[in-house]
């Protein structure tokens, strides 16, 4: 108990010295700039038309495009048949941060040009362990998971908007997560956004992590699992 009260005292600062800092758009220099351009091209390709689902995100996300079988192993199969009806768009990049997708949305235009239905979002995750889960840098990251949600309604104001919560993962500072999903999701309240919460999938009964292939990817199976969560959800806003 006088950890979580310690714990809420350090975000009660943290908010109070940070509450309007947000991070700029940034592009990367690695692989994934290549592959940015990639994306870029695939939504230019799409000019007119309307795209049912757009996923957009981190590895996690670009898992749905790795076959169980693989070095790094996701969940191709259970996108190639159980998301097969949505005829989704995958944009997610391996590594990325939220300033990295906001990046992608605004100036790599890979929102431009067509008309999505549905915008499933997640990401987060690879920001707060680059950052230690430092409850400062959280609240900084958590302003700026704010900007970008804002800008994908701004870039698509007809698609509905999907937020999917930060997973658990193997930490001691795991606790961190609590803070951006208890934000992110008021904000989806607040402005007629989904958020939906698929960390049930990765915690058993006594809050120990399952289902996870290193302690922060899901594992294959896993994908399956989070495919019967979404699915559900997905036809429901597609039928609205």
């Amino acid at each position: 108990m006088r950890n979580f009260f310690l714990i809420m005292g350090v975000f009660g600062m943290a908010m109070f010295l940070q509450a309007e800092e947000t991070l700029p758009p940034v592009s990367r220099t690695d692989w994934a700039g290549d592959y940015y351009l990639q994306l870029t091209n695939q939504a230019a390709a799409l000019q007119g038309q309307t795209v049912p689902v757009v996923f957009l995100g981190d590895s996690i996300t670009h898992g749905w495009a790795w076959k169980s079988d693989v070095k790094y192993p996701g969940g191709r199969e259970i996108w190639d048949t159980d998301m097969a009806e949505f005829k989704p768009l995958n944009l997610g990049v391996s590594g990325d941060t939220v300033p990295n997708v906001l990046w992608r949305v605004t100036e790599g235009k890979q929102l431009d040009g067509y008309q999505a239905k549905v915008l499933v979002l997640m990401i987060s995750i690879n920001d707060l362990l680059r950052s230690s889960c430092d409850p400062e840098k959280a609240v900084v990251i958590t302003n700026t998971l704010e900007v970008l949600l804002q800008t994908l309604r701004q870039k698509q104001p007809q698609a509905k908007i999907m937020l999917l919560s930060v997973l658990p993962f193997a930490s001691e500072r795991n606790q961190i997560r609590t803070y951006v999903n208890d934000r992110a999701k008021k904000f989806c309240e607040n402005n007629d956004m989904i958020y939906f919460d698929l960390s049930p999938v990765f915690l058993d009964a006594g809050g120990k992590l399952i289902n996870m292939r290193d302690g922060l990817h899901p594992a294959p199976p896993a994908y399956k699992l989070m495919a019967d969560q979404l699915v559900p959800q997905l036809r429901k806003l597609l039928q609205n």
